[in-house]
């Protein structure tokens, strides 16, 4: 593991906390303290990274019109979910994905992800940070959204960070997560080096991708 640049914050504790539950209240605290200050909010490229204000509850409540029940999560449930009064990108970036079927992804919430969760204080330091040395960022259009995707690879430490600017010029976090594969890593070295190559940048002899 090579050395932690100094910006960069060493990766929570989690058996300070009794339970998980506690500990994603503290995540929490951390996401309120990052993203939802009005005194110091992230600043990226002079514009404010916003959040959308959609909670988790919401969704869930759309599930359970459809009869899904349950997240299976082995920490908690639907009585004592600490995911419930919370916006769904904190969802979003401290859980993954489970299937509910072979067909559809679900996540309102996800599997609670340690991983993620452990990093959570990572995403404003790295976008803050983006210029530095040990972040490889790029950007990507999605014709989809019809938006422009910031993208920040943390290679060293397999991390990915993704704002997301809309036609309007909002720039909204919309997600962040650990790399545990080589399949996540390479659709990310592919469009890193996509990048590169559509501005015609020679890539810079210390860096590897």
């Amino acid at each position: 593991m090579p050395t932690r640049p100094i910006w960069l914050p060493p990766i929570l504790d989690t058996s300070k906390h009794p339970t998980t539950i506690d500990f994603i209240n503290y995540a929490y605290t951390i996401f309120e303290n990052d993203f939802k200050n009005p005194n110091k909010p992230v600043i990226f490229q002079g514009k404010i990274v916003k959040y959308a204000q959609v909670f988790t509850y919401t969704k869930c409540e759309k599930l359970q019109q459809k009869g899904f029940q349950d997240c299976n999560n082995t920490e908690f449930n639907c009585k004592n979910c600490p995911y419930v009064d919370k916006e769904d990108i904190f969802n979003h970036i401290t859980t993954r994905d489970f299937k509910k079927d072979s067909k559809n992804q679900i996540r309102t919430p996800g599997i609670f992800q340690k991983e993620r969760a452990v990093r959570i204080h990572w995403i404003k330091h790295i976008i803050e940070n983006y210029e530095q040395p040990e972040v490889l960022y790029y950007t990507q259009f999605d014709e989809a959204e019809n938006a422009l995707n910031h993208c920040f690879w943390l290679k060293q430490y397999n991390y990915f960070v993704v704002l997301r600017e809309e036609k309007s010029g909002r720039i909204f976090l919309t997600s962040a997560y650990y790399l545990f594969n080589r399949k996540a890593t390479s659709r990310i070295r592919l469009g890193y080096k996509e990048y590169l190559s559509s501005i015609n940048t020679k890539k810079t002899p210390s860096i590897k991708v």
